[in-house]
């Protein structure tokens, strides 16, 4: 994905561009899958402020995170628990995520 941010009007704040992927590979012994998940993030260009860059590099952030995925079918639902941990995190946020997620049908 390739995200194009608008300038915030009322403080004249506008972030740069950004692109991210998400990915995975992983092998089902079904009901069982397990594999790796991640993403990758990267800034493009830098925030600016009153028409100037921001800072000495523009607060351009880049991200990378890894970690292992499984998913049970249970039925007609999946259910995956994911781990990710941020291997580099300049200009972000820097921390481990995991989500616990399943699907239903309506």
């Amino acid at each position: 994905m390739y995200d194009f941010n608008t300038k915030n009007t009322a403080t004249d704040y506008s972030s740069g561009q950004e692109f991210h992927t998400d990915f995975g590979l992983a092998y089902n012994f079904n009901p069982v899958t397990v594999g790796v998940n991640g993403y990758y993030y990267r800034q493009t260009t830098a925030d600016e402020q009153f028409g100037r860059r921001v800072g000495p590099d523009g607060y351009e952030g880049e991200a990378f995170a890894l970690g292992p995925v499984v998913r049970y079918q249970l039925g007609p639902v999946p259910i995956a628990l994911q781990y990710q941990h941020e291997l580099l995190a300049h200009n972000r946020p820097e921390g481990d995520k995991v989500w616990l997620k399943f699907a239903l049908r309506l």
